[in-house]
């Protein structure tokens, strides 16, 4: 993402620093995400230390990402960036986040080796978090943490669907996607086995090109993965996901090589339909969001990104992973198609 520069008082970050045991003052500031909710900079140091990163999030993101930078990667042997530790924020339930700036290269989405070592750095987290069972700790991420999602769009999305402020093709278009929320919610049990047939472990539920960078450690190149705001616990359908724009697309013959020796079971039609199952998720969740914003007077921005969704949407309803074990060799799935974006 693009660095610009913004004007910050100092001396507060500074203080913020020292309260996780830091010894230097803050030069400089860039801004890489300012936003509502999370907002993310890089502080430049003195005396040559190396820049940090300080993350303003919820307190709970906070805490959940620390635990996981500072324990549960570290536990699983999987290369983290240093947590330096949070300072809570006086009066809110929000916290700054401190921790290391990683400086590798940009992930390439369209190089074959980077997908290799994606598919290399999920297995390793997939396998090695679920032997080490850090379920106790983390969030639920499973079908059942997704489901309400479906139903609350249904629910916001009824009154939209006669509303007289919206065009007669804009209604059309809620209508489409209100009914295939239903779909879905009717298929919801078929999702649900699945997920639970599948194997259960710690999951990124955010990995993209933006949060993560290849870096090369003398042994070859690696990925170092950062923002764990979503992750949690459950069958890593959204990590595989690899269909839409938010995909970095890993490897799946990789990923299926590395995790044999401890799922003997796991074959690749179970993968892609994890993945597509994965899709259902981010879809649903991405949709509840911005329906909602409807509610708000936010017309204009929703109606443009609704027939994305509804693209989305398509691709999803066509492949059914509900209904069909083996996408493989049903002839509908195509590794190499770029699919709807």
């Amino acid at each position: 993402m693009k660095a610009t520069r913004i004007s910050c008082n100092k001396d507060h970050l500074t203080l913020l620093w020292r309260s996780v045991g830091g010894e230097n003052d803050v030069l400089e500031v860039e801004a890489l995400q300012i936003e509502k909710q999370r907002s993310v900079l890089r502080l430049h140091l003195d005396r040559e230390h190396p820049p940090v990163i300080a993350k303003y999030c919820p307190t709970v993101d906070a805490e959940r990402e620390f635990g996981i930078y500072r324990e549960m990667l570290p536990a699983s042997g999987i290369r983290a960036p240093k947590a330096y530790g949070f300072s809570h924020d006086n009066g809110s339930r929000r916290s700054w986040l401190f921790m290391e700036n990683i400086s590798g290269r940009p992930y390439d989405l369209s190089d074959k080796a980077d997908q290799e070592l994606a598919g290399t750095w999920l297995a390793a987290l997939h396998t090695q978090a679920h032997r080490a069972n850090h379920a106790f700790h983390l969030g639920d991420r499973s079908s059942e943490y997704y489901q309400p999602y479906v139903g609350k769009s249904i629910e916001l999305l009824e009154p939209h669907c006669e509303s007289d402020e919206l065009t007669e093709a804009e209604r059309d278009l809620l209508k489409r996607i209100r009914d295939f929320c239903m779909v879905l919610e009717s298929h919801w049990p078929a999702i649900e086995s699945f997920c639970k047939s599948m194997p259960q472990t710690l999951i990124h539920g955010d990995f993209k090109e933006d949060n993560m960078r290849v870096v090369d450690a003398g042994e070859g190149p690696r990925i170092v993965a950062f923002d764990w705001a979503n992750s949690g616990w459950g069958a890593p359908g959204l990590d595989l996901a690899k269909f839409t724009g938010y995909s970095v697309a890993p490897d799946l013959d990789r990923y299926l090589a590395m995790c044999r020796s401890q799922w003997p079971d796991l074959d690749k039609a179970s993968l892609v339909r994890l993945g597509y199952i994965g899709e259902i998720f981010r879809w649903a969740e991405t949709v509840r969001w911005h329906v909602d914003e409807l509610n708000y007077g936010r017309k204009l921005s929703v109606m443009v990104s609704m027939p994305v969704y509804a693209m989305w949407m398509d691709e999803i309803n066509r492949m059914a992973p509900w209904m069909e074990p083996d996408l493989v060799t049903s002839g509908r799935w195509n590794p190499l198609k770029k699919h709807w974006h």
